[in-house]
């Protein structure tokens, strides 16, 4: 028998022998690597007098998020929100920024806070090519910007001092003060109060500067003396909790305040019980309290689905509508989400109706909302408007 004889015997004895084995299971298919989420950025501060402002924002577009991820996320991703805490300091904001670029690999920041952190991070952002969406600041310097990567969702803090100036003289209050940040930000606060109470021929007959997170009632104790009819509240947060607690112990009768979007609503409500009675702000975002809209509906059935002492509040309403219209832009990027693609879909976004709330960057606009609306804290918890 020849070599290839054998060779052909033995391998039909051995094809024979492996048909009387077990058959073998097919191997498993591959299970496709699930997409990665899609990371958005934020800086807020979560520790410190304005902590109860920045979990509120956080917390609402935590809400939109969490409800587009339960339906599918953005084409088949999870859209993931990182949130790092600065304190309101500018050096920790910085920080931030560049974690959250190289370590987080954020595709944008969204609901950064206020004017010295969002002022740190921006150019940061924008070095990187990370879009840059609705910081909680009204800063005229935002407004004048051309950067293209840069999209404000709020109206300005001239828009809202208008407002509140115009009430100030249609009511006839005729002395009026101002408590302000003693730090660059608040002097320029301060220079835009006067000019907007002049233009409605009213002169600043007072005004107080304290530390962020310092004493309040040195400054209270310095407006006190001086009758003021109206004070306008150029501080936040826990700072102006404790500011009006102290000039309602000190003062022979108690001033109306006037107060733009950014000192928390919620938080006064909830710390100053009846003094909070008669404090008048200006709110950039519909009542979340009226379910007037398909937005404010949607946002309203979230809220009550977390359970327990959930409440809506202006501050996470504006997060909420913030996050919402980012995942808008979000579902029309055109192939994989990146901060290139995500900038240009944000570029040509123009006007967007979220459901009774218009964010309209038409003509390259860097402003998306001019809306302001007046409404007066209750004691109750209420808002008359």
């Amino acid at each position: 028998m020849s070599y290839r004889t054998a060779s052909l015997t033995a391998l039909a004895l051995a094809l024979a022998a492996s048909a009387m084995l077990p058959a073998r299971a097919a191997p498993p298919a591959l299970t496709p690597m699930p997409a990665s989420d899609i990371v958005v950025g934020q800086s807020a501060p979560l520790s410190g007098p304005f902590a109860a402002l920045g979990r509120d924002y956080r917390n609402g577009a935590l809400l939109a998020f969490d409800a587009a991820n339960r339906q599918g996320g953005v084409a088949g991703r999870k859209v993931r929100l990182v949130t790092l805490d600065d304190a309101y300091a500018a050096d920790r904001a910085e920080s931030n920024a560049r974690a959250l670029i190289h370590e987080h690999k954020a595709v944008c920041f969204l609901n950064h806070m206020f004017t010295n952190t969002v002022l740190a991070s921006l150019p940061i952002a924008s070095r990187a090519g990370v879009p840059f969406v609705g910081p909680y600041t009204g800063h005229s310097s935002l407004y004048r910007q051309t950067d293209p990567l840069l999209f404000v969702t709020r109206a300005s803090f001239s828009d809202e001092l208008n407002a509140l100036a115009n009430y100030a003289s249609t009511v006839g209050y005729a002395r009026v003060g101002l408590v302000y940040y003693a730090n660059e930000v608040g002097n320029e606060f301060r220079a835009e109060v006067e000019r907007r109470l002049a233009r409605t021929g009213t002169r600043l007959a007072s005004a107080a500067a304290m530390e962020v997170g310092g004493e309040a009632e040195k400054a209270a104790q310095a407006l006190a003396v001086n009758g003021e009819d109206a004070i306008i509240l150029g501080v936040s947060g826990s700072d102006a909790v404790r500011f009006i607690r102290s000039q309602a112990a000190g003062a022979a009768r108690r001033p109306i305040y006037l107060a733009r979007s950014l000192v928390s609503s919620h938080q006064l409500h909830a710390e100053l019980g009846p003094l909070v009675s008669g404090v008048v702000v200006s709110q950039l975002v519909p009542s979340p309290f009226r379910p007037s809209s398909p937005l404010v509906r949607q946002y309203l059935s979230l809220v009550s689905q977390r359970g327990g002492d959930a409440s809506p509040s202006f501050v996470e309403f504006e997060g909420f509508i913030n996050a919402t219209f980012l995942l808008s832009v979000l579902r029309r990027t055109e192939g994989d989400v990146t901060r290139a693609s995500l900038a240009r879909a944000l570029g040509s976004s123009g006007k967007t109706d979220l459901g009774g709330y218009v964010i309209d960057f038409t003509g390259g606009s860097r402003s998306g909302s001019t809306y302001v609306e007046l409404t007066m804290l209750r004691a109750d918890g209420s808002f008359a408007q």
